[in-house]
């Protein structure tokens, strides 16, 4: 007797909210900007705040997107988080540290000058992409920030060599996902080719909340092995945003994995 095929696979939505995964699958459906826990049956319900308050269901007939090692889930997938786009604000940034923040956890110190900013931690989508087994490929180092400007030093030519990373962005206006470079223009003509950098040990630097940089940077847990920062002192490039994104505030939906 035929049996009726398996339902399609999600990935985990992650929030600064989330509970303890149960074991059980996510239903299929747009990411949520805050996820409550029900107090009453815990692995059976979870409840979103988004527009209003709707239902998540969890299906237990679909394998779990996470391994448990000890109590802490572990991530097994892709990863969706909720986002916000700010294009205007972003093209509108001034200083050092303006035109190269792809995404930003919206309470680091870079938020402000985001192309996109996230309720989820810089810290949390670490250690989850790791999980994932993406390697670091020993990061950036500080000195490729604070030598900079200096010419015959070697540092800030370093590019982030860590494992090949996809990143895309969903929106409802959209047919389709748009990868990042989609998001924005680069007149330097190298694009963009992300990778994991990890860099945890030099959050206490800056406190930024950098996820993705478009340049490689010692601050950003992934960012663009094609420009280094020596590239973003000389001007080969600035990354604007794209002339036909949605106005400042929209809310989206990226998907973080390995390529």
């Amino acid at each position: 007797m035929a049996t009726a095929p398996s339902p399609a696979r999600s990935v985990p939505c992650i929030t600064k909210h989330t509970p303890p995964i149960p074991e059980t699958q996510f239903a299929a459906g747009p990411c949520p900007r805050r996820a409550l826990e029900n107090p009453l049956d815990r692995r059976t319900f979870l409840q979103l705040s988004a527009a209003g308050i709707l239902p998540l269901t969890l299906r237990p007939d679909v394998t779990s997107p996470f391994r448990r090692e000890g109590s802490r889930p572990r991530a097994v997938g892709p990863l969706r988080i909720p986002a916000t786009l700010h294009a205007r604000r972003y093209a509108a940034g001034t200083g050092d540290d303006a035109l190269y923040h792809a995404l930003v956890h919206e309470g680091g110190g870079a938020a402000a000058k985001a192309l996109l900013t996230t309720p989820v931690s810089d810290r949390e989508l670490a250690a989850r992409l790791r999980e994932l087994g993406a390697k670091d490929g020993g990061g950036v180092p500080m000195a490729a920030w604070n030598l900079r400007r200096l010419p015959l030093v070697r540092a800030p030519e370093t590019r982030v060599s860590g494992s090949p990373m996809t990143l895309l962005v969903e929106w409802g206006g959209w047919s389709s996902p748009r990868r990042l470079d989609q998001l924005v223009q680069d007149p330097g003509g190298q694009g963009l080719a992300l990778r994991f950098g990890g860099n945890e040990e030099h959050d206490h630097h800056w406190e930024s909340g950098c996820v993705v940089c478009l340049y490689s940077c010692p601050g950003g847990v992934i960012s663009n092995a094609q420009y280094t920062l020596r590239d973003y002192v000389r001007g080969a490039t600035r990354f604007l945003p794209a002339p036909d994104l949605p106005p400042d505030g929209t809310e989206v939906t990226i998907t973080l994995g390995l390529e």
